[in-house]
């Protein structure tokens, strides 16, 4: 983000001020839905601690699995090339 606000500004004057902006604590309005975030982060936070890590985890793929793992690799492979082509992000540049 600071690049980005170095390489857009108009001005060292209007850099310093949009990072200024940017690293400034300032009292606002309290954030809607903030007790939900940190429930689901508590939530979340207990899944990760509860669950076995990956080294804990029996890798025993079966062939059902390496089938379905297989086509959902390759449906995704097919709905990425099949869109239309992006142009290039800075092409005014």
């Amino acid at each position: 983000m600071i690049g980005w606000v170095l390489f857009r500004s108009e001005s060292a004057s209007m850099a310093g001020q949009l990072l200024a902006t940017m690293f400034t604590w300032r009292r606002g309005p309290a954030m809607p839905g903030f007790a939900t975030l940190l429930v689901a982060l508590g939530v979340l936070g207990w899944i990760c601690w509860a669950m076995p890590n990956t080294s804990e985890l029996r890798h025993e793929w079966r062939l059902p699995g390496r089938v379905s793992l297989a086509l959902l690799y390759t449906v995704c492979v097919l709905v990425l090339y099949s869109g239309s082509p992006s142009p290039f992000l800075y092409f005014q540049f």
